[in-house]
């Protein structure tokens, strides 16, 4: 199950616009991964925070966790019915 419904679209998703992850930390050069919280604001509002104290935007990834899990779930058994069709 996506976080809108049927299929696993949106922004961060799809391809269409959103990089979805990125990022290097300036003071160290180390490049980190993540979800740009604009992004996952427009699929998944109840997961993305504003931070008061900084005025930026934070991501609960542990309510991202469950989704993703689901999503690969329903994407493995869409793969699964190609390779059968695919097969026959």
């Amino acid at each position: 199950m996506s976080p809108r419904g049927s299929n696993t679209g949106g922004s961060l998703l799809d391809g269409n616009g959103g990089s979805g992850l990125r990022g290097t930390q300036h003071s160290t050069a180390r490049r980190h991964t993540g979800v740009i919280a604009q992004e996952l604001e427009e699929v998944l509002p109840e997961a993305v925070y504003d931070e008061v104290s900084t005025g930026m935007k934070t991501i609960a990834y542990g309510n991202v966790v469950g989704l993703l899990v689901e999503a690969i779930k329903e994407l493995t058994a869409r793969v699964s019915a190609v390779e059968r069709a695919v097969a026959v």
